[in-house]
């Protein structure tokens, strides 16, 4: 079993150990985790009041198996490891809950009455709930794929739950790219944007140094990168991948005191999580460290794995510049590579240079500039 198959059961054991509605709504304290413990193997009179959340998991696990109306023995195999690896459940138990599995396949009730079922079991704690996602993601995907009736039947559990509708794009990033690191081995995180629709990638030179692979995740799909040029005295580096992109416009301002932008990326994504963040502040100063005309000052709030991020101007929308550099100890003192170098560095590749839009005289809206770079701005994975 996959390291991210074991996170997933003992998270499905950690949502089955905690408060309960019993039939008379009180609150029931239970102790499945300890018993999970235990090293002997788990009889049917162990499980206690756990019984009802086992089952209606099992129940869950079985009609989502059968959505697509073709269960497969990978999807099996899960039950049976939930069953005897993650539950530590004797012989007996496993035959009780396996014919359970296999009445719940041919019942009247549908997919949403079991996920109602166990909503009210949990009083729709949002943790637990959370868990149960991630479990139900953990299965749709065991072969690999998850087909769309998955994923919309994991979206009407996530809105039965009660949970906020942008649930299932959250836990969804989350765990692509957990399963992801747990096939490759990462050496660090950032961040780079497309500057064409050819998916030709900008990002710093140090974010891609010492990789032997390189995959981008854009638009919750990942693709290996070739990197087509790099340049470390520029610190950048161009990268492309096999897809049609939308590439940031470059701005016709030049930039000055007090410009207001925006920086977009992905910031130590191992301690605030994967989804992309977005940050505002002002130009500091126009140029870089100890007066270094390469770049420019900037003060709005970014942290490792922001590097080779844009910046741009948060009137237009149009790239200022990359982001490269942070200064420690110091509070918002931050660094991004003027446009201006990073067109001098694309001489090197005329064709990709005059592929370049600029942005239009008359300024988008803050909406249609957010969703263009959420379109253009990608996550990058530096692999051993």
């Amino acid at each position: 079993m996959k390291s991210w198959q074991r996170l997933i059961l003992s998270g499905a054991v950690g949502f089955t150990g905690g408060a309960l509605i019993g039939p008379i709504g009180t609150i029931i304290t239970v102790a499945l985790l300890s018993v999970l413990k235990s090293s002997k193997k788990k009889e049917l009179e162990d499980l206690g009041e756990n019984q009802a959340s086992i089952l209606c998991l099992i129940a869950c696990m079985a009609k989502l198996n059968n959505i697509d109306g073709d269960v497969s023995d990978s999807e099996i195999k899960i039950i049976v490891e939930f069953l005897r690896d993650g539950l530590e459940l004797n012989d007996e138990a496993m035959n009780y809950f396996c014919s359970h599995y296999e009445n719940v396949i041919n019942d009247n009730a549908t997919f949403i009455d079991y996920v109602t079922i166990y909503g009210n079991l949990i009083d729709y704690n949002v943790d637990y709930s959370r868990n149960f996602i991630m479990f139900l993601l953990s299965l749709a995907h065991i072969d690999g794929n998850f087909c769309e009736i998955e994923k919309d039947a994991i979206k009407d559990a996530i809105t039965t739950l009660k949970l906020p509708p942008d649930t299932f794009n959250v836990i969804y990033i989350k765990f692509i790219i957990e399963e992801m690191l747990d096939e490759n081995k990462l050496n660090s995180f950032g961040t780079g944007f497309f500057i064409n629709n050819e998916g030709f990638i900008i990002t710093n030179h140090h974010v891609i140094k010492n990789s032997n692979k390189i995959i981008v995740l854009s638009q919750n799909h990942f693709y290996n990168a070739t990197v087509i040029y790099s340049d470390q005295s520029y610190d950048l580096c161009l990268l492309q991948i096999d897809r049609k992109s939308i590439g940031l416009h470059f701005s016709t301002d030049d930039t000055e005191l007090g410009m207001e932008v925006i920086t977009y990326g992905y910031p130590q994504p191992d301690s605030q999580g994967f989804a992309p963040k977005v940050t505002q502040g002002i130009v500091s100063s126009n140029s870089g460290y100890q007066d270094d005309i390469r770049s420019f000052q900037f003060d709005a709030a970014i942290q490792p794995g922001n590097s080779g991020g844009p910046l741009v101007d948060k009137e237009t929308g149009g790239l200022l510049g990359v982001i490269f550099s942070i200064m420690s100890k110091s509070q918002n003192v931050n660094y991004a590579i003027k446009k201006h170098i990073l067109l001098r560095f694309l001489d090197k590749i005329p064709k990709i240079k005059d592929s370049i839009e600029y942005t239009e005289k008359s300024s988008p809206n803050s909406t249609s500039i957010y969703n263009r770079l959420g379109q253009a701005t990608v996550q990058i994975f530096n692999c051993k």
